[in-house]
């Protein structure tokens, strides 16, 4: 089914609608396998999953999608099947299908510069002073007369 004018475009399809579809895979965040011991690809698997559900909930068939995000039917197919895709189509697609905070959560806006935390989690710094060896010998030198004021 491609985008024709009995089914709404992604562009009116509204980021709940989008966002109803929910990962089937065997390693979802409700599966207990969901973390660092997953491999390379498992993740790929999901994330593909998560990628034809949302196809499939906004009406979209892959050439229609491809068609939209402006890829290969090719590339749609890899990116579902999780065999490999490059993050220029993972961006186009999740922008088509009205994930764009997906990508937000990949790469998030930096609040606080980690220069900043380096710098605020040091005490400032404290000179210790040590008299000269000429400034010593010449403080015991001084006149009677100074020590008197």
């Amino acid at each position: 089914m491609s985008i024709g004018a009995s089914q709404p475009s992604t562009s009116q399809l509204g980021a709940a609608q989008l966002g109803a579809a929910q990962p089937r895979g065997p390693h979802h965040p409700g599966s207990g396998r969901f973390g660092a011991s997953r491999s390379t690809e498992e993740w790929e698997g999901d994330v593909g999953e998560q990628f034809r559900s949302l196809r499939l909930a906004a009406g979209l068939d892959q050439l229609g999608l491809a068609s939209a995000a402006a890829v290969s039917v090719g590339a749609i197919r890899n990116l579902e099947r999780g065999s490999g895709s490059t993050l220029r189509t993972v961006v186009r697609v999740t922008r088509v299908l009205g994930r764009e905070d997906w990508l937000g959560a990949l790469a998030p806006t930096p609040t606080v510069s980690p220069i900043d935390v380096l710098r605020s989690a040091r005490s400032p710094r404290v000179r210790v002073y040590r008299p000269r060896a000429d400034e010593s010998a010449g403080a015991s030198n001084s006149t009677p007369a100074a020590e008197e004021q």
